[in-house]
């Protein structure tokens, strides 16, 4: 059921309730301000309900009269009452309905006097229900049969009108009507058609938006973005100010049906005209005329088959209102059949509660009559002469045990010691233990653990004792054995009155669950290796293995989390490092938490749907995540100031810590750079990408680069990872190289075959944060690189020295003079392979670091 909706069946079932109290009756406004009217126009089911309460939320006047939830809608509805029996009655009047797929025309179907009434009504409502508002909101779905009427009238009272066109799939809307109404997929298909089509063509005229009601649900901001931003609207309150509101109104949970582009296409029957205006609602900011161009057409072929079929199916029309009149006869019957039924088992419930109070009074009584029995009987027992000669036998059970069996019973044990219950257990635990392993073995063990964990360690390897079976297998906990193993440890350590102690040792520990192995490399496996050549003792562990990486965290001076959301296992380590007293950071190389930046990344509109949409929801996540943290590392300058716009760090909490190369990769690089590999006549152009998010990046060079390998044979292509279909390049498919996704090693062997890497980048606020690590990467082997002149490239790459930079209009003209002279590449690859050798080791990119952060990381000494 989409968020908001209502139910349609005859007359409107919802109550009529008040504008709510936040939005009190508007006062009147000077005549110089233009009033608006955010007309909302879409099929039932398709979340226009939701829709029109988010836009009150940012300060648009609903009506004074709402009407009320229902059982199909318990958020409500948010509509005029009034206006809603109005339209239902003007259809009727003109023999059609809500519930109708034909062509309506006003005009032939009312008379003049008729029409003009009714156009006098809906004014006189309006102006009843809105009064004098400057922005206020009308939603309908029934509008979409007559929305000229609607543009007509506003006109008439002088007010602007901004239509909103709410789209949701077809088959989620049919699912919907199909539960709520009983109404058959086929019927609900035309009922989508009939309204889409009808709101389209009429709002063309004006200035107007387009919602999806998927995207809504997922990322409302984004959604109403266009809307937010528009210049004929002035917000009253506005998306920002409205922000929280929102997000606690919208819920995934008000959707049922949930269905995908490509599965209207494969409805046999009417799935054509569907999918093609879906496709062209999908398209029609990018390109307005085509996809108003498919609109026109569908609807006059639609047109014609409702002319062809409408008498045909006037019959199963009317049956189906027979059936539904039936149907309602039939549930006000059992409505007064459950009444009678809820009466009687009322009256059956007095009477039983009747007969067990008389059985419960009996029963009591015979209770107390054996009680007195029994304790006479005991008495009688405990005085005799057999229970006191007795007496010692009992004692020497009760105090008998064999020494060898080591076993102690809790209840003497904590006679004994006086410990509290956890300490018995625990007791017990080391007990059954010692037996298993023989005394001298447990004792080697147990030095064993305190030498390399401590105390603390030793104590949690104790409590852990209890839930390992006599096979010695170590059973690894899940989330909830390691809460309730810390709370017992916390237990353990107040008993003793151990304070947390600080490793003697500057140690980091660093989180990460990255599945992308470049982001790894750079960002961790780099990171470790220039601590510890620093002095400072580094580690990483993966949030999701909750043992090993809360026990590393005990003896901890510091801890970075990378690029972690803002979930369960984050606030779990987050919570563990509070407790414990030491600093947690937060790392990032991608502006991952800013939804603004990542909109702006060509590539990411590339991708499906749902990847896009949850890393634009993702981003809030990102970004309280890193407000949470005691600082945070960007890998460039312009993240840095990023981070501090966008999430509001302060300068003192934000470090930059570049991308390096680390001594394996320079080691390796060195290796390949002697093997001296020779392409002979062959011109190898190389392309590399890490990630799903750079087939934009790819087509700005694609026309260039395709055009030149057609006039030169001799130059050939090789591309390495994430990469689209190839397109135009199949056709030269004997110079295209082309590999999946490859282990580091083994894409530095397929660069160091490149006589030239290139980089291309749209000029973009996402990739102006971007690091240069595919530089790195290329002159660690020797090998120069022609990137686009974008963000961090220009401050590092020396053009013509270590690297050529290129402005996206002229890669054709660069490519054809670049690959003309070998032996300039040759000699800017050597002396970038010197460049980023003396100035970016990983280990020199750590000695540069801010001291700061070295306090941060608990290596006093280094920082001083």
């Amino acid at each position: 059921m989409a968020a908001g909706e209502k139910k349609e069946q005859g007359k409107p079932e919802g109550s009529v309730t008040k504008r709510p109290e936040g939005q009190a009756r508007p006062v009147a406004k000077p005549e110089a301000q233009k009033r608006t009217c955010l007309l909302v126009l879409g099929m039932h089911r398709s979340g226009t309900s939701a829709l029109t309460r988010v836009l009150s939320l940012m300060g648009a006047v609903l009506p004074e009269n709402l009407l009320g939830a229902d059982s199909s809608n318990a958020t409500g509805h948010w509509e005029p009452q009034k206006l809603v029996s109005l339209h239902d009655r003007m259809l009727n009047e003109a023999g059609s309905s809500w519930d109708d797929w034909r062509d309506l025309d006003l005009e032939s179907s009312l008379s003049r006097e008729s029409l003009d009434g009714f156009k006098a009504e809906i004014r006189r409502t309006i102006e009843e229900e809105y009064g004098d508002a400057s922005l206020f909101v009308i939603k309908d779905p029934r509008i979409c049969r007559f929305p000229g009427l609607y543009f007509e009238i506003l006109a008439a009272m002088g007010v602007a009108v901004h239509p909103i066109l709410m789209l949701r799939n077809p088959l989620a809307v049919a699912a919907s009507l199909s539960a709520r109404n009983e109404i058959k997929g086929a019927q609900g298909w035309l009922y989508w058609l009939r309204h889409v089509l009808d709101a389209e063509a009429a709002s063309r005229t004006h200035r107007r938006s387009v919602v999806f009601y998927e995207n809504l649900l997922d990322y409302w901001r984004a959604a109403l973005g266009p809307l937010i931003t528009a210049s004929d609207i002035a917000w009253p309150v506005g998306a920002e100010a409205a922000m929280d509101e929102i997000d606690a109104f919208l819920s995934k949970e008000h959707r049922h049906h949930l269905f995908t582009s490509e599965e209207i296409s494969s409805i046999p029957s009417g799935g054509q005209w569907m999918h093609r205006v879906w496709r062209a609602f999908e398209t029609i900011r990018s390109d307005p005329a085509k996809a108003t161009a498919e609109l026109d057409a569908v609807n006059l072929q639609f047109t014609q088959a409702v002319d062809l079929f409408s008498e045909a199916l006037a019959a199963e029309r009317a049956e189906r209102e027979r059936a539904q009149a039936e149907r309602a006869e039939i549930a006000a019957g059992r409505d007064e059949a459950q009444a009678e039924v809820e009466r009687v088992k009322g009256e059956c419930a007095d009477k039983i509660h009747s007969l067990q109070s008389r059985h419960e009074e009996k029963l009591s009584a015979e209770i107390m009559s054996h009680s007195e029995n029994v304790r006479s009987l005991h008495h009688a027992y405990r005085s005799s002469t057999s229970w006191r000669i007795t007496l010692p036998l009992r004692a020497i059970r009760r105090s008998g045990r064999k020494a060898f069996r080591l076993e102690i019973p809790i209840h003497t044990l904590s006679m004994l010691t006086r410990a509290p219950l956890k300490l018995v257990d625990l007791a017990n635990a080391v007990i059954q233990r010692i037996r298993l392993l023989g005394f001298r073995r447990a004792v080697v063990v147990a030095k064993t653990v305190l030498v390399r964990e401590g105390v603390r360690g030793f104590l949690s390897r104790l409590i852990r004792l209890q839930d390992e079976g006599l096979n010695g297998r170590f059973l690894r906990p899940g989330p909830s054995d390691l809460l309730d193993e810390r709370r017992r440890f916390l237990g353990l350590e107040n008993l003793f009155n151990r304070p947390h102690a600080k490793p003697s040792v500057a140690r980091v520990v660093i989180l990460s669950e990255t599945q992308l192995p470049q982001c790894h490399h750079y960002r961790v496996r780099q990171k470790i290796d220039a601590l510890r050549s620093f002095g400072v003792e580094a580690v990483s562990c993966e949030p999701g293995d909750l043992y090993n990486s809360i026990n590393a965290i005990q003896y901890a001076s510091a801890v970075i989390a990378y690029r972690l959301p803002n979930h369960e296992l984050f606030q779990l380590h987050l919570d563990e490092a509070r407790r414990l007293g030491i600093p947690f950071g937060y790392d990032v190389d991608d502006p991952v938490f800013d939804e603004k930046t990542l909109g702006a990344n060509a590539s990411l509109a590339q991708l499906d749907s749902f990847i896009r949409d949850g890393q634009l929801r993702d981003a809030v996540n990102f970004r309280q995540a890193i407000r949470a943290c005691d600082f945070c590392i960007g890998s460039t300058p312009a993240l840095v100031d990023l981070l501090i716009d966008t999430v509001g760090l302060k300068h003192d909490k934000v470090f930059l810590w570049r991308n390096g190369v680390d001594a394996a990769t320079l080691k390796k690089g060195r290796k390949l750079i002697e093997r001296r590999n020779d392409n002979g006549k062959k011109i190898v152009i190389g392309y590399f990408s890490g990630s799903l998010a750079h087939n934009a990046d790819f087509d700005v060079l694609r026309p260039s680069l395709f055009a030149l390998m057609q006039a030169n044979p001799s130059v050939h292509l090789l591309v390495g990872g994430y990469l689209g279909e190839i397109g135009e390049f199949q056709f030269i498919g004997d110079r295209v190289e082309q590999y999946p996704y490859l282990d580091y090693n083994h894409y530095l062997e397929r660069v160091a075959k490149c006589d030239l890497v290139l980089i291309p980048l749209r000029d973009d606020i996402f990739n102006r944060n971007k690091s240069v690590v595919r530089f790195l990467d290329a002159a660690a082997v020797g090998k120069p690189v022609a990137a686009s002149a974008v963000g961090d490239f220009v401050d590092i790459i020396r053009e013509g020295e270590t690297g050529f930079l290129v402005n996206n209009d002229q890669w054709s003209e660069r490519l054809g003079v670049l690959l003309s002279d070998r032996k300039l590449l040759r000699e800017v690859g050597k002396h970038a392979r010197d460049y980023v050798e003396t100035n970016f080791s990983a280990d020199l990119m750590c000695g540069n670091l801010d001291a700061t952060l070295l306090r941060h990381f608990g290596a006093v000494n280094c920082a001083s």
